[in-house]
């Protein structure tokens, strides 16, 4: 709710999503569940509420965060690419349309 550069790539992925140039997408917003409802409404406002989501429910944000991955330090936003292998890439920082597309044609191949 509180990270500009999230919105920014909110509305790239709405965008991709549309377009149908997206694999499944999984949001999580790592904002405290006392802002759910703001976080609903931003979903809404990019049209993304239908998709897959979760939201930080622990009051120590970050313990979830080392669960997920050790390397993340809180860093917004962190996107995670998962192959068909189960490996994954994390990435910090906005995305931008190049850098989802070259993740997603090798995928693709």
């Amino acid at each position: 709710v509180h990270c500009a550069p999230c919105f920014a790539e909110l509305k790239l992925l709405a965008e991709m999503q549309a377009a149908h140039e997206l694999p499944q997408l999984v949001l999580v917003s790592t904002d405290p569940l006392s802002l759910r409802e703001e976080v609903q409404l931003s979903l809404e406002d990019y049209r993304l509420q239908a998709t897959p989501g979760w939201q930080f429910a622990d009051p120590l944000p970050e313990r979830l965060r080392y669960t997920i991955d050790p390397d993340w330090y809180g860093e917004l936003p962190r996107s995670y690419f998962y192959r068909a292998d189960g490996s994954r890439e994390a990435h910090s920082g906005l995305l931008t349309r190049e850098r989802l597309q070259g993740w997603i044609e090798p995928s693709n191949s």
